[in-house]
């Protein structure tokens, strides 16, 4: 991704941690059979802080967004989130829960650059097995 553009914007190099979380965003993407993202701002004409970023990801017939981000870095984070709330983990099968449990859903956090499940219970992928022996 290039980050020339935010940079531009915010007037300062991307952050490491900016930078974590829009590349993070990809492989979601890519999960969710989508074709594209970006990250940009609503306001030209003021500082980066009340820029009010948005994101928005394509994906095979429909466009997601997320406007009026305080940071590139929540816009991304926001993206990711709704791209994963559309998910299943590939571990357990169960839908995705970002960022917060709930109930009968796997936690996925972002940890750097990529977003990873929490879940242990990999039994629910594969059927269970049934003992013979009585």
């Amino acid at each position: 991704m290039n980050l020339d553009p935010v940079e531009t914007r915010l007037g300062r190099p991307v952050t490491d941690e900016e930078a974590a979380a829009l590349c993070a965003v990809k492989p979601l993407l890519e999960m969710a059979g989508g074709r594209g993202y970006g990250i940009g701002w609503m306001r030209e004409n003021t500082s980066s802080e009340n820029a009010n970023w948005y994101g928005f990801a394509i994906l095979t017939g429909e466009r997601i967004t997320t406007c009026y981000c305080t940071t590139p870095e929540l816009a991304a984070d926001t993206i990711a989130s709704l791209l994963l709330a559309r998910l299943s983990c590939p571990l357990c099968g169960r839908r995705i829960a970002p960022e917060f449990p709930e109930p009968r859903r796997c936690l996925w956090q972002r940890l750097g650059l990529r977003w990873a499940s929490s879940c242990t219970d990999i039994t629910r992928a594969t059927p269970a097995r049934k003992d013979s022996a009585s």
